[in-house]
């Protein structure tokens, strides 16, 4: 009977032992790669000074305005170029818009003539589908 708990032990000794060194190389392990990713996140900080110092330098006022000045052909902004708010249109596709029995109001551009702000901008269609109306006299949507 003793030799039998004599060999119990030794074996428990032997599977704690091993267990232990399985737990401590584990933890080695999780050290290092603590230690990599504490110095990655220092590296991280540091590029972010950089960038950040970069960023400040990029955006001073007077680069930008040397910049613009080599680079853009500006002109300051002359009176011609000044409109009210009557004088834009409020709905820039409103050839696309009218109905053939409706006649176009004055000012809007007939049915085929695009007018300077078309010309510049794609047809609606073009940019996106157009939700369908809802129907708010039968209490329910345009699909019936």
């Amino acid at each position: 009977m003793i030799r039998i708990m004599n060999v119990v032990a030794l074996v428990a000794a032997v599977l704690f032992s091993f267990g232990l060194y399985n737990i401590k190389y584990d933890t080695r392990v999780a050290e290092r790669e603590v230690l990599l990713l504490r110095q990655e996140i220092e590296l991280e900080k540091e590029t972010l000074k950089v960038l950040r110092a970069e960023w400040s330098h990029l955006n001073q006022p007077d680069r930008i305005q040397k910049l613009a000045e080599k680079y853009l052909d500006l002109a300051p902004v002359g009176l011609g170029q000044i409109v009210s708010i009557r004088d834009v249109p409020s709905r820039p596709f409103l050839a696309e818009e009218t109905r053939p029995d409706q006649p176009a109001a004055p000012g809007e551009p007939v049915s085929g003539e695009l007018s300077p702000l078309e010309e510049l901008v794609p047809p609606r269609s073009a940019l996106a589908p157009r939700p369908k109306p809802l129907d708010l006299t039968r209490g329910g949507d345009a699909h019936g």
